[in-house]
């Protein structure tokens, strides 16, 4: 058991016994002597166990005694729980049946027996030098440190700048190798800040614009395919669990095409150098200058990856020491002159490592005591340069329940995101939380524990959602290395699925990645925890056991089990706080069994769709805490007796039901009355209630001040005609609390808005969707918190209440407004005029589907006042105007940085705030980011507006002629620009420009008038990325000489009118794709030598082109080849040999068109009349897939397969009807998976399974389709 578990256990049971000997029930069925005998031998062990615990390293004696006693302990933990159990269970059955029941319960000799091995132990202490410790069990911290707790620091980093600057500079060397990236390695000793360091890297805001960042912790095990799933789920693509590793390498390849990455390996420790060369050789993705920061602790780590010079970590020096402990000792009190000389002494002992420093900040700011303090400053831990004792010091410490806590911690694995809620309701489920009276609430001191190890530095890098309130968080290496020193031998690890479970074991945690568990072993009834990590939750099976093998289980998870009905064996788990049942997507209901769970505290049905109702008897689960019923879409209601569970806490849902459909068992939301709810809480289909005062008057949200975040739901998703005075009066009962951080109304049906509304004063996010009848919203302008308003679905609101001086308010989106005129009454200020801030915080601005808004401003006057008389926004960040043709006017944006979006809008807006003076955007911005303290660009007088904006798109722009210089000119960091459908638009500035030296995408698409590119187009040197489509009237692109050596992908297509390609495109040294299509006109390729060397897709579908140019057979890089309607391509039939990494061939309606190629995997032949030229054995050798569509002389092709082909692994005939036979060799396609037949009627009928005079030959194919049906 882990050091001072014991104690914390011993002191449960100490407690426990007491108010059983204190209370007649406990007396039924044991002496009040007898439990008076067995606190005191408790006093007795309880008194010297802390002594022994730290005797146990160095005496085998004292650790096989201290072993004994765990076991009894353990045992009576169980006993007391089992009477816990019996008096739950007779507190909801009927009252006659009491002391019947505890009759039945014999307890007495079962608490003879543990008295009398107690005894024995007790005795032994005799023989053993212990000393008498006894400890606060429940030692809280003092002052402030619950307050300063909960509003979480972010990680301190002190004096890294110029190590940051040094690895800034050697990212921006370039690799003169041959590899195509650099490597970096950060090597220092544990808890220096390796990991901090890469952080602050790759946070910085000029590394991610040049890259695209993954982050990836490595740790001990150096698994390739473990890796690489790591890094495309970094890249937005999580499904890749049963992905091999050829699919996620491609999957990684087409993610990062063209693209300088940014890759960090954090804490590696391979040293095998074949394992990083068996890595490093499928690092074939991404473009020249893309860069590996590994951090290690070991030269010789960084050696194995071909890093010889890597960057040697130094420790913090004196001062920046210091600097770190005063600002987490002190956290900005004034420092006590005799404190901070000591924290200074204790800093310099640190020796530079900021972890120890941290740690030890974090316990010594929990008592800022001299006596304290000097005992930190002269311990024996200094005289050891071990940092894990360092770090022990800390744990040594932490008050009893809080070590008990940490312990537990080390069933996560390393760099492992620990969610606060999931870890909290673990805790619980062990017993680690205590309440020490009736009047503290459970979840405010399940947060006071988390915090107060997060304050101690024992947690880092917190994650917070909109409220402030920690998401998850993460436990430094070394102090889960310290989490498995002290964890003991109640905590076992298993390193593989099948492993012998020894006696003492209580916890389990399965490190592995594995599909398949098999526990083996007598003792594991006395399990308590099954712990399994997260990622490999899905399709887990524990196979050979029962629940009646683990009846002292605390915790189970059976999520993603695939059950469809659970047994009634569940019942037997008496001892069961934490049961998850998440995503099992076909259980309908749950066994009235598991309302015998009267301990459960937390039931999580998380995503189980189909699940149709919950126990009736629920009342019966006393002890729930947590319900979790989000997304089971098929639940229609919730049990009556809800609101008898009065230690619920949190019921996330709750789903009205029609009570006059099922009056006995339907819950009514008066079942919310006496429940204390926090956290946040959604009521679906209130438009189900029929009865507003018999069903909801007593809801009583009003008094429910831990509610966060509160959702009222009415399904009505068509817009109505007639307001709802129900709605209205509901709306008006439902008042929440004053603290409500964030509230969401969809579907209200009212005229006017409840006047509560104005009063929540806190509120954070306000959402309100399909709101169709209300005129007006309530005042806002004192919600001095907002940061989040959102409007959508309103055919009446006309104007709305005043914002622009909601000065926390960083996103606005107005959305289905039709009836919307303006957005503000009065005209502010224009931006150079000395005034309080316009919108002083907004960073993000969505304008959708408002046709009727004309303007920003309630007068035509006031809309049209010249540029210099405009206000601005002066931190706006990201803009999005889509389908608001009126919106001519509006605040000025010159501060804009990341996207700007125009669809189906005026071009007005952009073109004023691109002509404010230079002075007037300079004057503005600087006064609002000195004003608001938002971090908005601080502008100097030479700036220009729009000149940090990323991304422009314009589509649908029916007023945009022409892009004039002034247009382009300020956009200097511009790195996307799309134009789409924008009818009159004929000119791109035929001007040269110099200013979009950025730019890596140029998308123009449907620009039917536009009949040129400008030149400059060949000078943009960044440019990676250019698309040309359907520009009806375009017949030429710029000739000349380029600059485009950064560009990987060109496509042009459905440009009917153009006649030539330019001769440039065969010098793309970097091209990786070209795409030619519908561009009619177009009859050849560009000729001449080819330097397309990096060429690997070619995609051709010009329906007049007369050949092919000779130069395609120089493509050696060439995997994808797409050849659509090329009526002559005589060359082709022998010349395609050289095509030696060709994998991919799709051929469409070419009749003359053969070849042949050695590294074949898939073709594709569609609409080809002759195949008689395909006779090669070399053509075929290692094709695996052959898909033939619309070929009528199909059979002859089919023999020659079956006799030269044993590589084929999928067969796809479509669309052949005059086919009826297959080739007598099948059996010779020895490789051959997967058969598919459609439209061919005639083949179909004769390879019908069994019945199909086919069928004989194609048996033994494992998966055989026939027109969508899986016959096989």
């Amino acid at each position: 058991m882990a050091e001072s578990i014991l104690y914390g256990a011993l002191s449960n049971i100490f407690s426990k016994l007491m108010w059983l000997a204190g209370h007649e029930i406990g007396l039924i069925f044991c002496q009040k002597s007898e439990l008076d005998k067995l606190q005191k031998t408790l006093d007795i062990v309880k008194a010297v166990i802390l002594d022994a615990e730290e005797k146990q390293a160095s005496d085998l004696v004292v650790k096989n005694w201290i072993s004994r006693l765990e076991d009894v302990v353990s045992d009576a933990e169980d006993l007391l729980d089992e009477f816990d159990y019996e008096i739950l269970r007779q507190k909801v059955r009927p009252r006659g049946q009491v002391r019947k029941i505890f009759r039945s319960f014999r307890m007495g000799p079962r608490v003879k027996e543990i008295k009398e091995r107690l005894d024995v132990v007790a005795r032994e202490i005799k023989t053993f030098d212990f000393n008498v410790r006894v400890v606060e069990l429940n030692k809280k911290p003092k002052n402030t440190d619950r307050e300063t707790a909960s509003k979480v620091r972010p990680e301190l980093v002190i004096g890294r700048e110029k190590d940051k600057e040094h690895i800034m500079e050697l990212l921006q060397e370039q690799n003169h190798g041959g590899s195509i990236f650099n490597i970096i390695a950060i090597v220092g000793f544990g808890g220096l800040g390796k990991t901090s360091l890469a952080r602050l890297v790759y946070n910085d805001a000029e590394v991610a614009d040049s890259f695209e960042r993954m982050w990836v912790c490595v740790s001990e095990e150096f698994n390739v395919l473990i890796i690489f799933k790591k890094i495309l789920k970094c890249l937005g693509e999580h499904k890749v669990d049963d992905w091999n590793l050829d699919e996620v390498q491609n999957g990684i390849e087409q993610k990062l095409e063209g693209k300088r990455y940014l890759l960090v390996l954090d804490d590696v420790w391979n040293e095998d150098i074949l394992k990083w060369n068996d890595f490093s050789q499928y690092l074939v993705f991404g473009a020249p200058g893309s860069t590996i920061i590994a951090t290690t602790r070991s030269t010789k780590v960084a050696a194995t990856m071909g890093v010889h010079s890597p960057y040697l970590l130094k420790g913090l020096n004196e001062e920046q020491s210091q600097d770190l402990f005063e600002k987490v000792a002190f956290e900005g009190r004034q420092i006590d002159p005799k404190l901070g000389q000591i924290g200074k002494v204790v800093a310099q002992k640190c020796k530079g490592v900021p972890l120890s420093i941290k740690c030890l900040g974090g316990l010594m700011r929990q008592k800022p005591d001299e006596k304290y303090w000097l005992f930190v400053q002269e311990n024996e831990i200094w005289n050891n340069d071990d940092v894990l004792l360092v770090l022990r010091l800390s744990y040594n410490q932490l008050p009893s329940n809080l070590k008990q806590c940490f312990a537990f911690c080390s069933l996560f694995s390393k760099d492992s995101r620990i969610y606060k809620d999931e870890l909290i309701h673990f805790w619980r489920a062990q017993g680690y939380i205590q309440l020490e009276n009736k009047n503290e609430n459970i979840q405010d001191i399940s947060d006071e524990y988390f915090n107060d190890l997060l304050s101690r530095s024992f947690f880092q890098e917190e994650e917070k959602d909109a409220y402030g309130n920690i998401i998850y968080c993460k436990m430094h290496d070394l102090i889960h290395d310290l989490a498995l020193s002290v964890a003991g031998r109640y905590f076992h690890w298993m390193k593989d699925e099948k492993e012998e479970i020894s006696k003492g074991v209580r916890h389990v945690s399965l490190e592995k990645y594995s599909k398949e568990v098999v526990l083996i072993g007598s003792e594991t009834k006395l399990i308590r925890t099954m712990f399994f990590r997260t990622d490999i939750f899905t399709d887990l099976f524990i196979r050979n056991v029962t629940f009646s093998s683990f009846n002292c289980l605390r915790m189970l998870n059976l999520s993603w089990m695939n059950i469809d009905v659970l047994p009634d064996s569940i019942g037997e788990l008496k001892h069961l706080r934490y049961l998850d049942l998440s995503s099992n997507q076909r259980m309908k209901v749950l066994p009235d069994a598991i309302v015998k769970l009267h301990h459960l505290q937390t039931l999580l049905l998380l995503d189980c769709r189909r699940l149709k109702k919950l126990p009736r008897d629920i009342r019966q689960l006393i002890s729930l805490e947590y319900l979790k019923i989000d997304n089971c879409k098929d639940l229609s209601g919730l049990p009556k007796g809800l609101g008898e569970l009065t230690s619920l806490q949190r019921v996330d849902r709750f789903v009205v039901n029609c009570v006059e459909d099922n009056l006995s068992t339907a819950a009514t939301l008066n079942e919310l009355s006496n429940l204390d709810l926090g956290n946040s809480l959604k009521i679906e289909h209130l438009e189900k209630v029929r009865n507003v005062e018999l069903e909801c008057k007593k809801a009583n949200l009003k008094k429910k001040k831990r509610l966060q975040s509160l959702h009222l739901s009415w399904e009505s998703f068509s817009p109505t005609t007639v307001a709802s005075e129900k709605d209205e009066s509901l709306l008006n009962i439902l008042e929440p609390h004053p603290n409500l951080k964030g509230l969401e109304l969809s579907g209200y049906g009212g005229a006017r808005f409840s006047s509560w509304l104005s009063s929540l004063t806190n509120l954070v996010k306000l959402n309100i969707y399909r709101f169709w009848n209300c005129r007006d919203l309530p005042p806002l302008d004192h919600f001095s918190s907002l940061k989040s308003l959102f409007l959508y679905g309103s055919n009446a609101l006309k104007h709305l209440p005043p914002l622009d001086h909601l000065s926390s308010l960083g996103s606005l989106s107005l959305s289905r407004l039709d009836a919307l005129e303006y957005v503000a009454d009065s005209f502010s200020l224009p931006c150079s005029t000395s005034r309080e801030p316009f919108f002083p915080s907004l960073k993000k601005l969505l304008i959708h589907d408002c046709p009727n808004l004309k303007g920003w401003w309630k007068t035509k006057n006031e809309n049209q006042r010249s540029i210099a008389e405009l206000p601005c926004f002066p931190c706006l960040s990201e803009l999005d105007i889509l389908r608001c043709p009126n919106l001519a006017s509006m605040p000025l944006f010159p501060s804009l940085d990341r996207d700007l979006t125009l669809f189906d809008a005026s071009i007005r807006p952009l073109e004023q705030t691109l002509q404010m003076k230079m002075t007037e955007a300079s004057m503005t911005l600087e006064e609002a980011s000195s004003s608001s303290g938002s971090a908005c660009h601080s502008y100097s007088s030479t700036t220009l507006p729009l000149s940090h904006l990323k991304s422009l798109m314009l589509t649908d722009i029916k007023d945009l002629e022409v892009l004039l210089e002034e247009f382009l000119q300020n956009l200097t960091s511009l790195t996307s620009l799309w134009l789409s459908d924008c009818p009159i638009l004929e000119s791109l500035l035929p001007q040269k420009m110099s200013c979009l030296t950025s730019l890596q995408v140029l998308c123009v698409k449907n620009c039917h008038n536009l009949r040129a590119f400008p030149d400059w187009i060949l000078n943009l040197t960044s440019l990676k990325t250019l698309e040309i489509w359907g520009c009806i009237e375009l017949q030429y692109m710029p000739e000349g000489t380029h600059q485009l050596t950064s560009l990987n992908k060109l496509s042009v297509g459905n440009c009917p009118n153009m006649r030539a390609l330019p001769d440039w495109i065969l010098n793309l040294t970097s091209l990786k794709t070209l795409e030619i299509w519908e561009c009619l006109e177009l009859k050849y390729m560009p000729k001449g030598t080819p330097r397309l060397s990096s060429l690997e897709e070619l995609y051709v579908d010009c329906h007049n082109l007369r050949a092919l140019p000779d130069w395609i057979l120089n493509l050696t890089s060439l995997k994808d080849l797409y050849i659509c309607e090329c009526l002559q391509s005589p060359y082709l039939q022998e010349g395609m040999q050289s095509l030696t990494s060709l994998e991919r061939l799709i051929v469409h309606h070419c009749p003359n068109l053969s070849s042949s190629t050695y590294s074949l995997k898939a073709l594709l032949i569609r609409g080809c009349l002759n195949l008689s030229f395909w006779r090669s054995r070399r053509l075929f050798s290692t094709l695996e897939e052959l898909n033939v569509q619309n070929c009528p002389n199909l059979e002859d092709l089919l023999n020659r397969i079956a006799k030269m082909i044993t590589s084929l692994k999928t067969l796809k005939i479509c669309k052949c009807p005059e086919l009826q036979d297959l080739p007598q060799r099948m059996d010779g396609l020895t490789s051959l998976q997967v058969l598919s037949i459609s439209e061919c009627p005639r083949l179909s009928e004769r390879c019908e399974k069994d019945t199909g005079v086919l069928w004989p030959r194609i048996a033994r194919i494992p998966s055989i389709i026939i027109d969508g049906r899986q016959i096989q």
